[in-house]
């Protein structure tokens, strides 16, 4: 008899987040634990730490590519129907998080509305530590996101930014000669 749907995420999820950080083959176990909770991964995923995903059933709405790192205690808030997608060969620096919800700062009967809203980063982007990712974000192929930055505005293709609000800093050099 298989698991259970409600028990299954939260169980891959423990156990993943349950593994020492000893040696690059617990980043690998670690990242086929999230595939047994319902995260899609390619191949060659790598996470150093414990991640969080909220909420509970989010995990299936999370997509991660190929040669992607992820370091220690990123947040992935997959609300709803939106999803999350990583692009391939993405580095994720420690603390990051993607938010997917939003939340109108008017109050309507008592509550405060909000839409799901997916977040896409493209291949070969590099998020500095502490990065976050707001709701209906896209970032570009080579873009590079500075430490602490807040992204709330789509950034193009081969971009540097950062601050609170991200701002552009100066475009970033293609080196890329090739496609996989």
């Amino acid at each position: 008899m298989g698991l259970k749907l409600g028990w299954r995420e939260p169980l891959f999820i423990w156990m993943a987040n349950s593994l020492p950080r000893t040696h690059i083959s617990d980043a690998k176990l670690r990242a086929k634990m999230l595939a047994l909770a319902g995260v899609r991964v390619e191949q060659n995923l790598r996470i150093f730490e414990k991640v969080e995903i909220r909420p509970i059933g989010g995990a299936k709405r999370i997509n991660i590519g190929n040669g992607t790192f992820i370091n220690s205690g990123v947040r992935f808030s997959a609300e709803g129907d939106a999803t999350i997608t990583i692009g391939k060969r993405v580095e994720i620096g420690p603390r990051c998080a993607f938010e997917t919800r939003t939340h109108s700062v008017d109050i309507f009967d008592g509550h405060r509305t909000g839409e799901n809203k997916s977040i896409v980063i493209e291949d070969n982007v590099w998020l500095g530590a502490w990065v976050i990712v707001l709701p209906g974000i896209t970032i570009g192929n080579g873009s590079v996101v500075a430490a602490g930055a807040i992204v709330h505005r789509d950034v193009p293709p081969f971009t540097l930014v950062g601050g609170v609000p991200a701002k552009f800093i100066k475009e970033v050099k293609n080196h890329i000669t090739q496609s996989d």
